[in-house]
This record gives structure tokens, C-alpha cells and sequence, in this order.
């Protein structure tokens, strides 16, 4: 059995994953998303718990050799400001919690009893993804960069770099 840690981003349509040995050496970090729903009646409609049905398959094929287990999990949770202060469509960030919180059960599914979730602002404060990606580029090691599967469009690459910064600065002594 292989014992991960993990910290999850979840987004309306998508979740990034990134999971750490207990050492706290990445060992993989992917987003998992739906696919295209184009045509489908689903378009454009969020459906949480078919994106955390993608992080469970993930998961359940990430090791070819030995079964998952997830000691801890920590998952971004969002933050509603009041209207003025709000960026997009409030009703979104009901939609990403929904994903979160789906994929917060699916961690029990890995044996998983410490799951947390957890603000942005607790672990990375306010930093624009520029700063993010130069952070976490230069705290991991060639290895470690060699475990992340990056996502197509380019557009999407910051949410998996928010779940490797995320990880590294909850889930590890690492302060990327």
C-alpha cells in the first residue's frame, strides 16, 4: 500500500490534484476534468460529483502496483466577499464548494479521516499566479516537476499549480 497526502482545487467543471509522499516529495499532480460535454444536455451545467467521480478514478489508477490510501487531504475552500468585492458570479463559488465537498468524500474512499478545507488565505494569502508559479518552480525538484501532468489549454496550468502550492505549504514543511 502506498500512503499519500493530498491537496485538491476544485473548480466549477474541474479539480487539480496534487499528492505528496508522507516525506513530502511530490509524486504527482494532474486536473481532471469531464471532458467535453459539447452537445451533451449537460453542457455547461456544473456536475460536482461527476468531476470528484474523475479525481476517485485518478486515483484508483495512479499506482499500477499497489493500492492508494490518503493520509491527509486538504481542500481549497472558497471565500464569498460581499458583492462589490465579488469577481465573477457568486453562485460559481457555490458550484466550486459543491465540487470541494464531493471530493472531500471521495478522500473517504482512500481511507482518508483528516480531511480539512481550507481558505487560500490561510496558506497563500492573496499572491498573483506569476508569483505562485515561480514559487513552487523553485522549490521543486527536477523529479518532482517530471510527476506533473499539465493540462491543455496552457490557461488552465495555475489551478494545478495552486494545488502543489497548496500542498507544499499545508501538508508539508516546504514553504514554497
Amino acid at each position: 500500500m502506498i500512503v499519500f497526502d493530498a491537496f485538491i482545487d476544485p473548480g466549477k467543471y474541474d479539480a487539480s490534484i496534487a499528492l505528496f509522499s508522507i516525506e513530502g516529495h511530490l509524486r504527482g499532480a494532474r486536473m481532471v476534468a469531464l471532458g467535453s460535454l459539447v452537445g451533451s444536455p449537460f453542457a455547461g451545467k456544473p456536475l460536482p460529483h461527476l468531476v470528484a467521480a474523475a479525481v476517485r478514478d485518478w486515483l484508483r489508477n495512479a499506482s499500477i502496483e499497489e493500492d492508494i490510501t490518503i493520509r491527509r487531504a486538504r481542500i481549497e475552500r472558497m471565500k464569498v466577499y460581499q458583492a462589490r468585492g465579488q469577481k465573477g458570479d457568486q453562485e460559481d463559488v457555490l458550484d466550486v464548494q459543491l465540487t470541494g465537498g464531493a471530493c472531500g468524500l471521495v478522500m473517504l474512499d482512500f481511507g482518508c479521516r483528516d480531511v480539512q478545507y481550507v481558505y487560500a488565505a490561510e496558506w497563500k494569502g492573496q499572491i498573483p499566479k506569476p508569483v505562485t508559479k515561480r514559487r513552487v518552480d523553485a522549490e521543486l525538484s527536477a523529479f518532482e516537476k517530471g510527476c506533473i501532468t499539465w493540462p491543455y489549454p496552457r490557461s488552465k496550468r495555475h489551478n494545478v499549480y495552486d494545488a502543489i502550492h497548496g500542498g507544499l505549504r499545508t501538508l508539508t514543511s516546504r514553504r514554497a
